[in-house]
This record gives structure tokens, C-alpha cells and sequence, in this order.
């Protein structure tokens, strides 16, 4: 699966803008999809139910993730961070957030897709730790977000299965050979300071992260 590019995510959360200008100034949903089709080059039938969901959302006064606004969001135990800015920037993010939060004992996992991170915590969040929260999810200068980000790759290296084929293609383990979950965990502490960890990583860094995004995107918030 091609993973949603930032461009596409920052494109989804402008026609979000766009629908809502267009709701509030039409009030129709037919009149804002057709509107917003007509910029972006999208059929209008294929924008009324994206329409619908917009006016659903401004009507119950919820604000309103677009390319240029960040929601933060608690339900339960659980912690959702609305951002169009893709699936690398987001998992990047992702990352730098769970050092930022497993300093102060909340996060127990993270998900995310193009538009959102899902993280759960160890406890429900009242308003108060929300505020705090989300003032501490976006206030990392450039030096930090690398630091953090080494702090993750240190503690939880995600890149195992990348590893994984990187070691086969150096001929120190054999091709094609079924690993279990424990032996796979294994692998950065044995390929720890080789090679083979210095190319899973810049591999990693090629395909699957975006430190500068992530610092242009604290930056600008």
C-alpha cells in the first residue's frame, strides 16, 4: 500500500477548509460540494458525503482539522491528535511523541494513518492534563525533535523487519528464513554498531521518516 503523502493530506485538510467557507456561505450541501469539486477537480458526487460530514462536524461546534490547524482530542483513556500531514510526517511524529509522553509515564501505544495519531494512555485525561499535554506535544525546537527521536529509535527500534532483510543481503543471515517475534527483537542489539544497522537505518530514514518536516511542522505551529 502507497502510504498518503503529505501534499495529499495537506490537499484533504484544504478542501475541508473550503467546504466549510462554502457551507457557511451557501449553506447547501449540493452548493459547497460542487464548489469545492470545481477547485480541486473532484466530481461533485464524489464530495457530498465529505460535505456532509463537514456540516455535521461545524454544527455540533467542534473545531475542524484542515491543513492549517491541529486538533488534539480526548476520549476516555484515549488521546487523538488530528494532523493532515501524512503518513510519514505522522509516524515521525508518532515517535517524538512517545518519548515526550513516556517521560511522564501516560502512553502505553500509538497508531496513526495520514490524518490522525491515536494514542492511548494510562489513565482517562481531565481538561487540565490535556492543556498540558498538547502544549507539550508541540513545543520541541529542532535540536529536540532529533533528540527525542533518538531516544525512541534507543529504547523501541521499529525497524526490525527492515533489519531483518538488510542482514539477509549481507549474507549474515540466511535468505528467506521465518523469524519469530523474540528473535526478531534481537536483532538491533546483535547488528548493534555494524554496518547492517547503519543501512537499515538509512534506509528507514529514506523511506519510512521526515525529521525536517516534522521540525517545519513545530516550527510554523
Amino acid at each position: 500500500m502507497i502510504p498518503v503523502p503529505f501534499d495529499l493530506a495537506q490537499q484533504t485538510g484544504k478542501m475541508r477548509e473550503r467546504l466549510k467557507e462554502s457551507l457557511q456561505e451557501f449553506g447547501s450541501v449540493e452548493a459547497a460540494a460542487e464548489k469545492a469539486g470545481k477547485e480541486f477537480a473532484i466530481d461533485k458526487g464524489d464530495l457530498v458525503e465529505a460535505a456532509k460530514e463537514v456540516e455535521e462536524h461545524v454544527r455540533q461546534g467542534a473545531p475542524l482539522p484542515t491543513d492549517r490547524h491541529v486538533v488534539v482530542e480526548a476520549f476516555d483513556k484515549y488521546l487523538v491528535v488530528h494532523a493532515c500531514f501524512g503518513e510519514i510526517v505522522n509516524r515521525t511524529l508518532g515517535a517524538v511523541f512517545d518519548t515526550a509522553l513516556s517521560d511522564k509515564e501516560i502512553i502505553i501505544g500509538w497508531w496513526i494513518d495520514g490524518y490522525r495519531i491515536l494514542i492511548e494512555a494510562r489513565h482517562k485525561l481531565s481538561p487540565q492534563e490535556l492543556e498540558n499535554v498538547s502544549k507539550a506535544l508541540f513545543s520541541f525546537s529542532d535540536e529536540e525533535v532529533e533528540k527525542a527521536y533518538d531516544e525512541y529509535l534507543e529504547g523501541k527500534f521499529p525497524f526490525s523487519n527492515r533489519m531483518k532483510f538488510v542482514a539477509e543481503r549481507f549474507g549474515a543471515l540466511p535468505r528467506g528464513k521465518t523469524m519469530g517475534p523474540e528473535r526478531m527483537e534481537s536483532l538491533p542489539k546483535q547488528f548493534g554498531d555494524t554496518p547492517i544497522w547503519d543501512e537499515t537505518l538509512r534506509e528507514a530514514l529514506v523511506e519510512k521518516v521526515d525529521i525536517g518536516k516534522v521540525k517545519e511542522v513545530m516550527r510554523d505551529i
